[in-house]
């Protein structure tokens, strides 16, 4: 898992993606390393979702699909899978 940190924010975002990590740091966000090792296509889901009206606090990480699924009902944008966590 790659970890970033936003100096305007003081915000941290964290993405299994390299190439998404890659975007987020071309943004002006500050990489600071691989944060831990999870999984990367088995164990317990972790979802992400993003509040684009959020000055702080933007993302939102759960292991709930039902609080997943809540929270893309009433604004927040889905954005699938961020992780594998272990089981």
């Amino acid at each position: 898992m790659y970890r970033l940190y936003s100096p305007h924010s003081g915000e941290r975002f964290y993405t299994a993606s390299a190439e998404e990590c890659d975007q987020v740091a071309a943004a002006g966000w500050s990489y600071e390393g691989v944060g831990w090792v999870a999984p990367v296509s088995e164990g317990e889901l972790v979802w992400r979702q993003y509040n684009s009206y959020a000055t702080t606090g933007a993302h939102n990480f759960t292991k709930s699909e039902d609080d997943y699924l809540g929270l893309c009902a009433i604004g927040w944008r889905g954005e699938g899978i961020a992780w594998y966590g272990i089981l």
